[in-house]
C-alpha cells in the first residue's frame, strides 16, 4: 500500500491509498466509512486492479457537498488519464458517482459498480422507493435535527437499520463488538461535516441521471437492505447497460455481509470489460 495525495478541483488535498497492480479501480466509500473498512475487498482485488481509495471530503472539510465530492472524483479520474478507470461507489459513494455523471459525463470511465443505493432517498407522492420505502421530507428533517442534537445516537440508528446479520452466524457473534467499535468511532468524530454531507446528498434526485450512465454498470444490492428489491430493479431497468446482482444474505453493505460473493462479482465483471493487452 502506498500513501499519496490528491489535489481536488478546489485545491483541497485528500489522502489516497494505492494498492495492487493492473487496470485502475477507484473505490468511493459511503457515509462515515474509512479506507480501512474496504481493505478486505481491496486485498482480494489487488492482484487484478490497482485500487485507489481516499478519505472522503467530510474527513477534511467543514462544509462538504455532494457536488464537491463528485469533483474530487473528477480530479482523480483526470490524474489517471489516459487510463479510463473503473469506479465503485457504495451508498454515499454511489450518489457521488451519479453526481459525477450529471456534472462530468462518463466517457472517461471504463465501468461503474454501484452498491446498494436509491437514486432518491426522500419519498413523496411520485416516489415510494426511498429509504425504507417511506422517508418523507419531515422524516429527513427530523433525522437531521436528531443528528445535530446527538450525532452518535442518530448515526448509529442509521447504521443499525442497514445491518443484517443472520442469527447464530459468526457475524452475529461479532455484532456486539462491531457496534461498540463503531460507537467509539462516532463519538470521536467531528459531527458537523458529516451532517452537512447528509444534508447535501439526502435531498438529491438522480432518477434523471440513470439513463445517462452510458458505460457498463454492475449493480450490487442486498436482499435485506433498507432500500428493498424494488429499488434494485428500478435502477437496473433505468440504467442502460447494467447487470444486477442481488446478495440474499446481505443488508446495506453487501461487501461486508457477503465479502466472497461481492468480490467475485467485481472480479468477473471488470475482467470481462477490460481491454486486452498483448
Amino acid at each position: 500500500m502506498k500513501q499519496e495525495r490528491l489535489t481536488s478541483l478546489d485545491g483541497l488535498s485528500l489522502p489516497v491509498q494505492r494498492t495492487g497492480s493492473g487496470p485502475p479501480l477507484i473505490i468511493v466509500p459511503g457515509w462515515l466509512a474509512t479506507p480501512a473498512d474496504w481493505q478486505p475487498v481491496i486485498q482480494r482485488l489487488a492482484d487484478q486492479h490497482t485500487c485507489y481509495i481516499w478519505e472522503a471530503r467530510p474527513w477534511h472539510h467543514d462544509h462538504p457537498t455532494i457536488a464537491a465530492m463528485a469533483d474530487d472524483l473528477r480530479a482523480l479520474v483526470a490524474a489517471l488519464a489516459p487510463q479510463g478507470p473503473s469506479v465503485l461507489g457504495h451508498s454515499m459513494g454511489a450518489l457521488t458517482c451519479w453526481e459525477y455523471v450529471r456534472r462530468h459525463g462518463c466517457s472517461d470511465l471504463t465501468t461503474l459498480c454501484l452498491v446498494d443505493q436509491t437514486p432518491r432517498m426522500v419519498t413523496g407522492e411520485d416516489w415510494a422507493l426511498g429509504l425504507e420505502g417511506g422517508f418523507p421530507p419531515e422524516s429527513n428533517r427530523a433525522l437531521i435535527d436528531w443528528m445535530w442534537q446527538d450525532f452518535p445516537a442518530a448515526a448509529m440508528d442509521v447504521i443499525s437499520r442497514g445491518r443484517r446479520v443472520a442469527p447464530g452466524s459468526g457475524a452475529a457473534r461479532l455484532e456486539a463488538m462491531f457496534r461498540e467499535t463503531r460507537r467509539r468511532r462516532l463519538e470521536a468524530l467531528e459531527p458537523a461535516p458529516w451532517i452537512r454531507a447528509w444534508e447535501s446528498f439526502s435531498w438529491q434526485d438522480y432518477r434523471d441521471v440513470l439513463p445517462q450512465v452510458q458505460v457498463p454498470t454492475l449493480l450490487i444490492y442486498g436482499a435485506a437492505s433498507f432500500y428493498g428489491m424494488e429499488v434494485a430493479r428500478y435502477v437496473h431497468r433505468r440504467t442502460p447497460d447494467s447487470r444486477l446482482r442481488i446478495h440474499a444474505v446481505a443488508g446495506h453493505s453487501p461487501h461486508q455481509d457477503d465479502l466472497p460473493g461481492v468480490v467475485e462479482d467485481i472480479r468477473r465483471f471488470t475482467a470481462a470489460r477490460q481491454p486486452c493487452t498483448p
